[in-house]
């Protein structure tokens, strides 16, 4: 599993050498996305990703507005560092559980745009 060290809030990153290389990017939530161990999510191990996932969240990480991808049934999210500080004081809070969950008091709001 890759691994990455991250400071406790979205700031300054160190990757290990077993880092994807495609979340190599020098962003935060980058290295939380890397350092999470994704074998009990609905996302399944973050190597047997489809390339459709690698490729969607590369976009989404290399982007300066917030954006947040929801991934299959679940709404699963993985989003990028400017849609980090819209996750309240912590941002790997929300990082790979159900938007629908996560979101749940805006959810009846946004349910029908999703």
């Amino acid at each position: 599993m890759s691994e990455a060290s991250t400071t406790s809030s979205i700031g300054a990153t160190q990757w290990s050498a077993g880092a994807p290389r495609w979340l190599r990017t020098g962003s935060p939530v980058g290295a939380l996305i890397a350092a999470r161990d994704w074998t009990d999510s609905a996302l399944g191990p973050i190597d047997s990703w489809p390339e459709s996932l690698v490729r969607t969240t590369q976009l989404c990480l290399d982007s300066s507005l917030p954006l947040a991808l929801l991934w299959g049934e679940d709404y699963t999210q993985l989003y990028n560092d400017a849609f980090a500080t819209i996750c309240q004081e912590n941002p790997a809070h929300a990082l790979g559980k159900s938007f629908r969950d996560s979101w749940a008091a805006a959810w009846p709001v946004l349910e029908p745009y999703v």
